[in-house]
């Protein structure tokens, strides 16, 4: 595998937040063919929802499909003060 092809697939981190609203867009992602994992999801179903938020992770390759629909989701859904 070339290095180049290695840098396309590098994990991004593309939204911090509970699990819940990480659960959400994983589902909008996967909507659009992007796919997507939780990082700490294990330490949060094991520990529990109180030590605050996870990060879902896209592929560098899919990073630039998936900004619009994660800045979709935080102007409808981020309370503005």
């Amino acid at each position: 595998m070339t290095r180049e092809r290695e840098d396309d697939n590098a994990p991004v981190p593309i939204f911090s937040g509970y699990f819940w609203e990480v659960s959400i867009l994983k589902g909008l992602l996967e909507n659009e063919g992007i796919e997507s994992f939780v990082y700490d999801e294990n330490r949060y179903l094991i520990a529990s929802p109180v030590w605050g938020t996870v990060t879902l992770v896209v592929s560098s390759k899919d990073i630039d499909r998936a900004k619009p629909i994660v800045a979709q989701y935080e102007e409808k859904h981020t309370k503005k003060e």
